[in-house]
């Protein structure tokens, strides 16, 4: 290869990095939002106000795009459920709950048999499914406790491999769950200590994760090995908790290249439903990533470690062993036929045949910036610009020959991976809009069981205080500890205004008045919001927070004094404003009372919120303030104001996904508007 044409190949691969990168910019956003969601329902888990242990896996909560999902996954172990060990309990070890013994499977070590010693000491519902041998069902233990989800909305599951399939409404989305109830195990499985022993070339994983690692939950799910003739005994082990701390903590470019690789899956390596057992699926991936992340040097070149891991499958398939990640004398690929494993091996060398344009293609034409980024090369160049997917196979021949393609490629590369930095921020904005659903879950559940005003509003501080202590040491990547601190802080003064509103309207008691300023306590610890030493929403943010709780309390004096001192900084902030806006969006959940109830002071606003069938509803909160500050003025019978009010919200540039409430913002204040003109004509 010549060295000009070589310099080409590596700028296109180049291309191919920092567009993979913009896909996955959301990667820290999600492994963040998704962290601190786990340690809330840890926590009400422990305070006995979740049913069972749910522990959030797969590839959204392991931080990868939504691109890449099939479902949304969690495991659940209820309290009562008995613990898996190695050898019987020593003499007075209390366990607290029941227990089995695992018996491994020689043959294929991943899989096991569980027995119970003993019967007294099990749940009635366990010991029911224990077969005349002494070993628990695989089988009835899944049907037993999937059956329980079966409910008025979730009807419609059904049972596929050890767990329950449904789909589930979110704000007007259909999106699939994947609810698998396990077993825990006592430790992990002796067979797993090489793995936490074995030299590795890259020092990945680090010592101190793998200490992390060995001390998360092993479970245990029940599903026998395909090939099994006893599937109705047979359980897996599952280290699906492990690894989503793994790829948390995996080299950014693993992950990116495992993003790819499964939407190379996704588009080029698809067998039908009948291939069962599927002879490749998403799991090899990431098996392969793991592989990869321990043995190969680390390197920024995404395409060159997908070529790596094409080549890895492609040998593995040769020599018919997918080793496992934990426990490599399991052969993922041991059950498949020699024809099947030549098959795949097959599509994984097609795949790496083109593998530029294919990488290109998973994603066309939905990546508007891949389009913009791609076309504006081509038209640069003079050529044809892509308008098809398969026209990427093209494209890369052309731009190889092309001899201006060097020079146009260094002016667009810089450009677009500073792109991509911003993109990333913004990726973490959007995620801090979103509000913590096991925990407004857990407080509907508080008030519909009709627990006392006091034990309500002690449980939001108590479940995130905690959070917050250790949110940037151990939770949320250090450079993002700070925004959702402050996010937290905000989204504590917001439950408890509304919750606070809620209960002094229904249940109205002397202790709710200790809980009186708390609100007004964590907005002022979440005043501002900075994201860097560039973006900052210069404490408009919490004011503006301060603003809609007097607001919503109808603390007319409070509410002049905070729109007065709101006023020079919103103009302020306004003219700094760029691409990147720092203002975090209000979310109001129109799926609790006790947050959509909050809204009464404002009828029109309240009545437009309960119409809508999404379970959330967002407003942007320059948009609230300035409607807030028209409402203030048309009370005052400002006229002249309010209209001015209404061109500035006009002005305002706002995501697209915002303009439906900022257009039902205006048209509140013009009908207002015209209401009071038109009674001014009538009586005056």
């Amino acid at each position: 290869m010549a060295e000009n044409t070589r310099k080409v190949h590596q700028m296109i691969d180049d291309l191919s990095n920092e567009l993979i990168g913009s896909r996955t910019s959301n990667r820290l956003a999600n492994i963040s939002f998704h962290r601190i969601e786990q340690e809330m329902m840890d926590a009400m888990f422990y305070k006995g106000l979740l049913p069972f242990r749910m522990y959030t896996v797969g590839s959204v909560h392991e931080g990868l795009s939504n691109d890449t999902l099939s479902d949304r996954d969690v495991m659940g172990i209820e309290p009562t459920f008995p613990m898996v060990l190695w050898e019987s309990p020593k003499e007075g070890q209390n366990l607290n709950v029941g227990y089995l013994l695992a018996e491994q499977n020689p043959n294929e070590p991943a899989y096991l048999k569980i027995k119970a010693p003993e019967k007294c000491n099990l749940l009635k519902d366990i010991r029911d499914i224990i077969d005349k041998d002494g070993y628990l069902n695989s089988n009835d233990f899944k049907n037993f406790n999937l059956i329980n989800l079966k409910t008025d909305t979730h009807d419609d599951f059904k049972i596929q491999g050890p767990s329950c399939m449904f789909d589930s409404k979110d704000n007007g989305q259909m999106i699939p769950f994947d609810v698998v109830y396990c077993l825990k195990c006592q430790s992990w499985p002796p067979i797993t200590s090489e793995f936490f022993t074995r030299e590795r070339p890259t020092n990945w994983p680090s010592q101190e994760l793998l200490d992390k690692v060995s001390s998360l939950d092993c479970l245990v799910v029940a599903v026998g090995h395909p090939s099994t003739g006893l599937k109705d005994i047979e359980w897996r082990w599952s280290f699906s908790v492990a690894e989503r701390e793994l790829i948390h903590e995996m080299y950014a470019p693993f992950a990116k290249c495992m993003y790819a690789m499964k939407m190379l899956k996704k588009k080029y390596i698809v067998y039908s439903d009948s291939d069962k057992p599927t002879p490749f699926c998403s799991y090899f991936i990431k098996t392969a990533c793991f592989w990869m992340c321990e043995t190969f040097p680390h390197t920024s070149n995404i395409m060159n470690l997908i070529r790596k891991t094409l080549d890895w499958l492609i040998d593995c398939y040769q020599c018919r062993n997918l080793p496992h990640y934990f426990i490599p004398q399991q052969n993922l690929i041991g059950h498949l036929s020699k024809q099947k494993c030549d098959g795949v091996r097959g599509k994984l060398m097609e795949v790496k045949k083109g593998l530029w344009g294919k990488v290109m293609s998973s994603e066309f034409p939905r990546d508007e910036l891949q389009r913009e980024v791609v076309n504006g090369i081509c038209e640069s160049l003079n050529i044809t610009t892509v308008n098809e997917d398969d026209e990427y196979t093209v494209l890369e021949a052309r731009l190889l020959d092309h001899p201006m393609t060097s020079s146009v490629l260094k002016l667009i590369l810089p450009v677009l991976h500073s792109q991509i930095e911003l993109l990333e921020y913004y990726r973490i904005k959007v995620k801090l809009e979103n509000d913590f659903f096991s925990l407004d879950m857990a407080i509907t559940q508080l008030i519909d069981t009709g627990a006392h005003p006091s034990e309500i509003l002690n449980l939001p501080q108590l479940i995130v205080s905690p959070i917050i202590e250790k949110i940037d040491t151990i939770i949320v990547p250090k450079r993002f500890g700070g925004v959702f601190k402050t996010r937290l802080f905000r989204y504590l003064g917001d439950v408890y205004t509304y919750l606070f509103i809620h209960l002094r309207n229904k249940l109205p008691h002397d202790d709710m008045m200790s809980y009186k300023d708390k609100h007004l306590e964590f907005y002022e610890l979440g005043a501002e919001m900075v994201f860097t030493s560039q973006w900052s929403d210069h404490g408009v943010g919490g004011l503006i927070h301060v603003l809609k709780y007097h607001y919503l309390l109808g603390n007319h004096k409070e509410l002049k004094e905070t729109l007065i001192s709101l006023e020079p900084k919103l103009a302020d902030l306004k003219k700094k404003l760029t691409d990147f806006d720092p203002i975090i969006c209000m979310e109001v959940s129109t799926g609790t009372s006790w947050q959509l109830g909050a809204w009464a002071t404002d009828k029109l606003l309240h009545h437009l919120f309960g119409c809508f069938h999404r379970k959330t509803f967002q407003l942007h909160p320059i948009a609230l303030a300035l409607y807030i500050n028209a409402r203030v003025s048309l009370n005052e019978g400002d006229i002249e104001n309010a209209s001015n009010i209404v061109k500035e919200i006009k002005c305002l540039e706002i995501e697209i996904e915002l303009k439906e409430t900022q257009d039902i913002l205006i048209k509140i204040i013009e009908s207002l508007i015209g209401l009071l003109m038109v009674m001014r004509i009538i009586y005056f």
